[in-house]
């Protein structure tokens, strides 16, 4: 089994041809309709379900939903011109405060929709010329 690399030591390259935009823009906005597709696999009991290490699946899609507020802010920020992007908050304060556990899983998956639409929006309004 291949050494798991945390993930913000990983690296990615940047060097996607800009005719992808159109098919990364759709797998962005398909995104949402999947995770749910693979959740309604499992039985509720485990979504909410803590590993010794780690969180629940609640709180790894809510933790999207914080990520896709975070990315919506930074494009923003970009597009207005902004010298330097909101800071990522690498502590995970938000996911943690946020409490997914609490709340349905339907509605977990609700703002997940809710945030990566709207980012997704902002993508498509973003003039590619």
């Amino acid at each position: 089994m291949p050494e798991k690399i945390p993930w913000i030591e990983r690296k990615f390259a940047f060097d996607t041809p800009a005719d992808q935009f159109p098919s990364i823009i759709e797998r962005l906005r398909g995104t949402p309709a999947r995770v749910e597709a693979v959740v309604q696999k499992l039985p509720p009991a485990w979504y909410t379900r803590k590993p010794e290490h780690g969180w629940t699946i609640q709180s790894h899609i809510g933790h999207l939903v914080s990520v896709e507020e975070l990315f919506d802010n930074r494009l923003s920020q970009f597009l207005e011109g902004a010298e330097e992007l909101i800071a990522a908050d690498m502590s995970n304060r938000n996911t943690e405060t946020a409490d997914y556990d609490a709340i349905s899983m339907e509605d977990v998956l609700n703002l997940f929709k809710s945030v990566r639409h709207r980012f997704v929006s902002h993508l498509e309004a973003v003039d590619q010329s």
